[in-house]
């Protein structure tokens, strides 16, 4: 997991590197330990305004939030169920995650990281989102734009 964890952290600096015009090896620059984490991650997420990197953490119902300006494990933030999907929001100063296992999604204060809100997708489980709901055989599909 560590392992995994530095060679992401080292893609992520690379690309932030090239954005600025540096060179643009790979290099690990640092390896942050998340002792609390069990089982797999999933998605992760950067937010440049606050130097902060956040992973969802699957396996353990949490989203662990790195200061990658001091390369530590910030906090540890519960109460989410199997995280997937994670994306910060700068619009709306927020961070969102989606629960695949019970199908909401969690809007987050990115500069608290506290819940603003919670609501249901009406999906669940890893479902994809073209599907047909089992209930009422209707056909769920993401919004267009």
């Amino acid at each position: 997991m560590r392992v995994v964890f530095a060679a992401v952290l080292a893609i992520i600096v690379a690309a932030l590197a090239a954005a600025q015009g540096a060179a643009t090896a790979l290099e690990v620059v640092a390896t942050i330990p998340m002792p609390e984490v069990g089982g797999r991650i999933d998605h992760l997420t950067f937010d440049p305004a606050r130097q902060r990197l956040f992973v969802a953490a699957l396996g353990n119902d949490s989203v662990e939030v790195i200061d990658t300006s001091k390369n530590v494990l910030q906090r540890s933030l519960r109460g989410f169920h199997e995280p997937q999907g994670i994306v910060v929001v700068p619009d709306l100063n927020a961070v969102a995650v989606a629960n695949g296992g019970s199908g909401t999604l969690q809007l987050l204060d990115a500069a608290s990281l506290a819940t603003r809100w919670t609501r249901s997708t009406a999906i669940r489980n890893r479902s994809s989102w073209n599907r047909k709901d089992r209930v009422s055989t209707r056909t769920c599909r993401a919004p267009r734009r």
